[in-house]
């Protein structure tokens, strides 16, 4: 929304806010796209219900929203400035990284390039998500950062599931961050969630619907991982969201076969009663061709 002008004498102005836009040269419109108070109160509010992913029922019959007009929402932002301003853009990648929200907003106003990246390919919606900035990471996507965007390897959703940093992940995915992109080693969030046994990022990826039927590079899946790591807390939340307890690996070994193989105890009633068959411990698959098959 765009924002009006708007007269007010300067000793009126928050002395911090004065500050801070007489260095810059701005009025108090910029002072209201800082503040984030462009929306109506009741908009603004339910923008804010929305990133947090607390909407209630109420709001489903007030707003009557679509997730796509949700989405916009919580990404709709000022109208910041966007000139090239490569000190500005250091500035940003600074602030961002150390989830300095003053710093960050000030970068912005001063022309920072909201989707650049750094040498290593970093933008500043990615660095502040590694941190689990959420305030940064919200002001970054109000001013337009792409919540799926990377200049490298990895993605800020998958950033922030390495963290376990969930508020950001719940950000970022109402901004319309999709939770199945891989990063460059063709991994996606969820499974970076498992391998580091972040509980809590995990959760709010398969709350997202992130798919189950993923590996990792050498060919396990989510229940494999979390059983070879030994994440007993892991394995049971996968199984609650309906992964299969009987999937296979490359090999044709069962997760049953491996829970038993690697004495984790506590794994095997979780997994029996989650559906696994307690007969079959090795299924024969035709890119397998080390074992001798059938039940034992």
């Amino acid at each position: 929304m765009p924002c009006r002008s708007i007269s007010m004498p300067s000793s009126k102005q928050p002395s911090h806010a004065r500050s801070l836009l007489s260095s810059l040269g701005l009025g108090l419109c910029a002072f209201v796209q800082l503040s984030g108070c462009a929306l109506p109160p009741e908009q603004l509010a339910y923008r804010q219900r929305l990133e947090a992913g607390v909407q209630t029922p109420q709001d489903t019959v007030r707003f009557r929203t679509t997730r796509e007009e949700q989405q916009r929402l919580v990404a709709s932002a000022p109208e910041w400035p966007q000139a090239s301003n490569p000190r500005a853009g250091a500035e940003l990648m600074k602030a961002a990284s150390a989830g300095d929200l003053g710093a960050t907003k000030a970068a912005l106003l001063a022309g920072a390039r909201v989707n650049a990246s750094n040498e290593w390919g970093s933008t500043p919606v990615l660095l502040a998500a590694q941190q689990g900035q959420v305030d940064v990471v919200r002001t970054l996507l109000r001013a337009g950062a792409a919540p799926d965007g990377r200049g490298g390897p990895m993605t800020p959703l998958a950033a922030a599931a390495l963290g376990g940093h969930a508020e950001v992940i719940k950000l970022l995915l109402a901004s319309g961050a999709q939770p199945d992109t891989s990063t460059e080693t063709g991994e996606p969030a969820l499974m970076l969630a498992v391998r580091m046994n972040r509980l809590s990022a995990a959760a709010a990826l398969l709350e997202a619907g992130a798919s189950l039927k993923v590996h990792n590079r050498q060919g396990d899946g989510l229940v494999m991982v979390a059983i070879t790591e030994d994440f007993p807390e892991m394995l049971a939340l996968l199984l609650k969201h309906g992964a299969s307890p009987n999937t296979p690996d490359r090999d044709g070994l069962t997760p049953l076969y491996w829970a038993e193989y690697l004495k984790r105890d506590g794994m095997v009633p979780t997994l029996l009663a989650a559906g696994a068959s307690p007969h079959v411990k090795k299924i024969a698959l035709p890119t397998s061709g080390s074992y001798v098959f059938g039940e034992f």
